[in-house]
């Protein structure tokens, strides 16, 4: 297979996944809108699942490095600068923290960063798991 093909499969892999991401996620809202408590979990548990394997995928793709990481409340806590992918199962997330931060640099295992906190591009207003299915979005 040659890399244009490559890189195409990996694309539309990605836009399928952040497609997937997005309606689950409507789902997800609708059932705990209509109360449909029976279903609330099952649909939490694939969103959660489908938006696990899409952040790992972008940690060994390359995809999370220049990405922001935030905490629940949206603030930056820092950029990414690099991922070290060198253990299959736990990806090391390096990140620079603002300027003034108390420490410059940080480090985080992918595993550690907990669901409140979330990976977005640089500048977007982007939310949660909407702003991983952005950043699945990006060339």
């Amino acid at each position: 297979m040659t890399d244009i093909n490559q890189d195409k499969e990996v694309r539309v892999w990605r836009n399928h996944v952040a497609n997937l991401i997005e309606s689950v996620g409507e789902a997800w809202t609708f059932a705990l809108c209509l109360g449909l408590k029976e279903h609330d979990s099952t649909l939490y548990d694939l969103l959660c699942k489908v938006h696990e394997k899409a952040l790992w995928r972008l940690a060994h793709n390359g995809g999370l490095a220049g990405a922001e990481l935030c905490d629940e409340c949206a603030e930056v806590e820092g950029t990414v600068t690099e991922v070290n992918c060198c253990d299959w199962d736990s990806s090391m997330v390096v990140y620079q923290r603002p300027p003034g931060s108390e420490y410059p640099d940080g480090g985080q295992y992918l595993a550690d960063i907990g669901p409140e906190h979330f990976f977005r591009v640089p500048g977007s207003s982007a939310y949660g798991r909407m702003a991983t299915a952005e950043l699945l979005r990006q060339p």
